[in-house]
């Protein structure tokens, strides 16, 4: 009976559920932003209110990097699968120092927005407003993932994993590679929902 316990097989790694569990409500909190995001721009777009910006040129570079970025960390993780953990290390540290660029990159293109004059809160317009909450909120699941990544990559320098057990390294590269699809998606959505210049 203890052996039978002990050898128990889970179906999905209870690691792996809970993380794609927070995973579908990030889904969620997004599909409502760029719902809601839809409905605003239909609703103030009738009353000439819904203003027109240009996304900031520093994107399109932030997309490469993040893309990077994921090629990086799953030659990483195929390495930890192989048990080449040295170069699991050297995927995690270069994904986390193409993160932290990416998280700069932002920065760089919230200062370009407000130079155009979109600003954030009372003073912009709706369409400024979830921009900024959009990228942000992007940001901070970004930070997470650095945050999540920084703690696999410090269990890698002492070692702790071996090829049986590398759930960790896997749960870090799986949401590392749903961000970058997020923001593939987000990207997407904000380019074609830019709005229309006002005459």
């Amino acid at each position: 009976m203890a052996v039978e316990a002990n050898e128990k097989k889970y179906i999905i790694h209870p690691a792996k559920f809970n993380l794609w569990l927070f995973i579908v409500s990030i889904i969620l909190l997004f599909g409502a932003l760029t719902s809601a995001y839809i409905v605003s721009k239909g609703i103030e777009s009738d009353k000439d209110m819904w203003h027109y910006f240009s996304m900031p040129k520093v994107l399109w570079l932030n997309t490469g990097i993040l893309l990077v970025a994921s090629v990086m960390l799953q030659i990483g993780l195929w390495g930890a699968r192989k048990g080449d953990f040295r170069r699991a290390k050297i995927g995690f540290s270069l994904t986390m120092l193409l993160g932290l660029i990416f998280l700069a990159g932002q920065v760089v293109a919230w200062f370009n927005l407000t130079e155009e004059g979109v600003v954030f809160g009372a003073g912009g317009s709706n369409s400024g407003n979830y921009l900024y909450v959009i990228t942000c909120l992007h940001g901070l699941h970004i930070v997470a993932g650095l945050i999540f990544m920084g703690y696999v990559y410090v269990r890698l320098m002492g070692n702790r994993y071996h090829p049986g057990n590398i759930v960790g390294i896997e749960n870090a590269a799986t949401f590392w590679h749903f961000l970058g699809l997020l923001w593939l998606y987000l990207f997407i959505f904000l380019l074609l929902n830019q709005g229309n210049p006002l005459v």
